[in-house]
Order: C-alpha cells, then structure tokens, then sequence
C-alpha cells in the first residue's frame, strides 16, 4: 500500500516534483526499509515555479513521508534534491551517495523527465556510472586525515598522504558514526571553511545522511550551533526542515566547538 499511497500524494497534490525512484528495492524490502531519491524542478523565470513554491513542497514531501513512515511501521529513507543539485553531485570526481544511487534505482514516478536528466547529463559529457555503496563508518583513517585536509581542516600531529575523495557531506557523516569527540567538534569547522569554497554543502543530501544512519540529533545540534557562530541562509533552512519533522538535537560540547571555529577562523567567510 505504500507506492499506491505515495503515487496519490504526490501526483494529485504536488506540482514541482520532476521524479521519484526507489534504490536498492528488493534488499531494503529484506530490511523491512526502503530508500527514495526525489528530484524538484528549479524555479522558473514566468513566475509559476518560484524557489518559495518548491520550499514549501520540499517540507511537505518530508512531513508526508515521515507520516507514511510511521503508518506502515517501516523505515524511510529519502533524498530531496534540485535539479542543479542533481548535476552537481553526478559531475563531481569525490564518491557521493547520489553516484551510489544511480545504478541501483528504479525509476517509479515521471519516468521521462528522469531520463532527459540523465541525457542532458550525458550530452554536457558528463560520465554516467554506478559506484559501489560505501558505508560512511567504514571510511579508512588515511581517508578520513585526507579528506578533512581537503576540507580545510589539518590536524596537529598527523600526516596527510593522498587518499580516495569523498564528498563533504560523507565525511561529516563518517566523523558522527565514528564518535571521535575531537573530530566531532571539526564538522562546524568544516562546514564554515566551504561555504564559499568550491562546490557548498548540499544540506538535504546531509539530512539524507544524518537519518538513513541515525545521527540526525546530532546533525540537528551541531547545525544550530554552527548557525548561531555563522549565520547562513542554507544551515537556517536545514534546521527548519529538520525541526518541521519533529527532531530533537542531543547535547553537543558547545564550549569546546566555539573554541575550535574560533582557533580555526572557521566564523570568517573566507
């Protein structure tokens, strides 16, 4: 029932949703979960599909889904991106999730539309193919030391050989599932060093991540504290997406991150 419920929705109720697919069905079904890629349209230039139009159905695809969720008892994970998001992840060189994703999706709603992505892709050059799904815990430790120096952030003591790219928002996760407080207390660092630099954070691909791996409360807490240090329009939105589905943030050490953004000048845009 839950398709049948989803196709309702989303085709009678939601104009600037350009596809849907599912990932992985027949595994994620054995888990009793299952995984979605939404991609919207960008706004448009006539007036009839303004950024605040799409806003609102972003938030409301997640309070649907949450919802569905919790009606069939069984976990939902889902991904929300632009269009302009979509080909900025798929033309990037660093492993991202939505690369693992491409090869293993089947595409449920507007099926055209996602194929004329992908042939627009294609057309620009862009390399279509699927990598393997890489768990973010399982990340190596020269991985982790390169990439976070890639991110802007050195570590005193370590060494940086040359390792495998990982998007930013990978990273991040990785550090959240590998616990360690110290580099924990690195992600606001992170975020606030690339919000000018080469491609931003993708803050719905994070929230992606930060729930199939069930770090949201922290996400949500390490967020708020980095929005209050440096105050940007794209943290402010993910926090209103991640409060309009009922999170809660879990106790960070706040004075220990200040004191690291401020060693770092990570509260500079820079």
């Amino acid at each position: 029932m839950l398709f049948p419920e989803m196709d309702t929705y989303f085709k009678e109720e939601f104009g600037y949703i350009n596809s849907i697919s599912i990932m992985r069905s027949k595994k994620n079904k054995a888990l009793n979960r299952a995984e979605f890629l939404f991609i919207m349209k960008e706004p448009g230039n006539n007036g009839r599909c303004t950024g605040e139009m799409i806003w609102k159905e972003i938030l409301d695809i997640h309070k649907i889904m949450r919802n569905l969720e919790k009606i069939h008892n069984i976990k939902l994970d889902y991904l929300i991106v632009r269009e302009n998001e979509f080909f900025e992840l798929i033309k990037e060189t660093a492993h991202n999730p939505l690369k693992e994703m491409i090869s293993a999706q089947t595409v449920l709603m507007y099926q055209e539309n996602y194929w004329l992505e992908i042939k627009k892709a294609v057309d620009e050059g862009i390399s279509i193919k699927g990598i393997e799904e890489i768990n973010p815990a399982k990340i190596s430790e020269k991985d982790i030391i390169y990439n976070l120096g890639r991110f802007g952030y050195k570590e005193m003591g370590t060494e940086m050989e040359k390792g495998r790219d990982f998007c930013i928002e990978t990273l991040i996760t990785s550090l959240m599932l590998k616990g360690d407080a110290r580099r924990i207390q690195a992600i606001p660092v992170i975020l606030g060093k690339n919000i000018e630099r080469g491609r931003k954070p993708i803050y719905n691909l994070l929230i992606f991540m930060a729930m199939k791996y069930k770090k949201s409360e922290k996400l949500l807490a390490l967020l708020t504290l980095t929005g209050k240090l440096l105050p940007n329009k794209q943290i402010t939105d993910a926090i209103e997406i991640m409060n309009c589905i009922s999170i809660k943030p879990e106790k960070i050490d706040e004075k220990g991150i200040k004191q690291k953004m401020e060693m770092y000048y990570a509260n500079q845009k820079r």
